[in-house]
């Protein structure tokens, strides 16, 4: 799967709002390539009670991991990319300051 952070994409869309009226480009944002398993290693690094509790089963979605971001930055310029440790781990804060557990409840499975 290829993820982008939020913000990073809020900065696209405004460096695009931003930009004169050029047509109607279409770009594909670059992201962080990853597998679902190394993303739960990253949240279980991030947040130990975790370790354990998160899975992964099934086949993949037959999806491509990456597609092509050409042009995308030529067109608007220098654009953030969040490292993937950085972003989970700002969004488990957010979640924190939303109240939100980050750590789910023991089901009774």
């Amino acid at each position: 799967m290829c993820l982008q952070f939020a913000p990073d994409v809020a900065a696209a869309f405004a460096a695009a709002a931003m930009l004169p009226s050029q047509g109607s480009p279409v770009f594909t944002l670059p992201g962080i390539v990853i597998t679902v398993e190394e993303y739960i290693a990253q949240v279980e690094q991030l947040v130990p009670a975790l370790r354990g509790r998160l899975r992964c089963e099934g086949t993949s979605l037959p999806f491509p991991a990456k597609l092509a971001s050409d042009g995308v930055t030529e067109f608007l310029g220098p654009l953030p990319q969040t490292p993937l440790a950085e972003g989970i781990a700002r969004t488990i804060v957010h979640f924190q300051h939303q109240g939100l557990p980050t750590v789910p409840a023991t089901r009774g499975d």
